[in-house]
């Protein structure tokens, strides 16, 4: 459920878009790049919840459940079980890792390039302490003329949520979950991984207190099925919180931020932190619909 702007599993990224071991959905929650990082720029765009009661309806939840459910922010994930479908649209600028001393044609993977993703996240709360998600991205890495552009699903994931309500007259939900990292991308095309799988899992709580709202996620990373080349690392281990203001019903206000802290592999020892403020806005009142 990764989604922003930090490290990822099996590549050698040192900053980079949404992907699996960050909330911040990312990924983050929720994917990784291949390719050398420096500069990255993460937006969503369109967020589209349907039905955000549903994962309510048809149980016999206490008040405490009711109350307690906590709005998507931008890039780390929510810790209330859902029901919604929500599509988003990150971007990058990736300096690249092609040397002028390499011999023959640089690699796709290490040129500069623009990568444009776009993924659909869909979630179901089969109760409300229990729900499944499953993210389904498609990259496309634009490195300019002559080289052209390429494009491939990127490393998709499916996760299983809990959350638990005996705090919930004090305002605070305490869970957890896990997520697996699928390798639906291609490593010659520099988008993903084709075989590297990400065991991701996660505590988390969510804390409400009149019109503010406090998420926060810790994440374990370990990457599975690596190859040698891949230099991947031992384990990673990821922070996500966000701060959410509701101005009012159609505006909220937020600031996210993102650590990672690397063991083992080519960047053993390594930390990223990002931050980043946004806003949603819903365009029309009462409509499940969110921008």
């Amino acid at each position: 459920m990764i989604q922003h702007d930090s490290i990822r599993r099996g590549e050698h990224s040192i900053v980079n878009v949404p992907g699996h071991l960050s909330r911040a959905s990312g990924c983050l929650r929720r994917h990784r790049l291949a390719g050398h990082m420096l500069l990255s720029a993460s937006l969503v765009v369109f967020a589209l919840a349907v039905g955000p009661a549903l994962a309510h309806e048809g149980h016999d939840a206490g008040e405490g459940e009711s109350l307690l459910h906590f709005s998507h922010p931008l890039f780390t994930e929510s810790p209330s079980p859902d029901s919604k479908l929500r599509v988003d649209y990150f971007y990058a600028r990736l300096v690249g890792e092609a040397g002028d001393d390499e011999e023959g044609p640089p690699e796709f993977g290490a040129l500069p390039s623009d990568f444009h993703t776009f993924r659909l996240e869909g979630e179901y709360a089969f109760t409300p302490s229990f729900s499944i998600e499953v993210n389904l991205p498609f990259s496309v890495r634009d490195a300019g003329r002559p080289f052209g552009s390429r494009s491939h699903f990127d490393n998709g994931d499916i996760g299983l949520k809990y959350a638990n309500y005996s705090f919930a007259d004090r305002g605070l939900l305490l869970g957890g979950g896990i997520e697996v990292g699928l390798p639906l991308g291609q490593d010659e095309k520099g988008i993903g991984s084709d075989h590297i799988v990400d065991l991701e899992p996660f505590l988390d709580f969510g804390w409400k207190r009149g019109r503010l709202e406090m998420v926060g996620f810790l994440t374990l990373g370990l990457p599975l099925n690596d190859r040698p080349q891949d230099a991947a690392p031992d384990a990673e281990i990821a922070v996500d919180l966000s701060a959410l203001y509701h101005v009012s019903r159609r505006v909220s206000l937020l600031v996210e931020l993102n650590g990672e802290h690397v063991e083992g592999g080519e960047e053993d020892g390594l930390d990223v932190w990002n931050i980043a403020p946004g806003f949603k806005f819903a365009p029309v009142a009462g409509v499940p619909l969110q921008v």
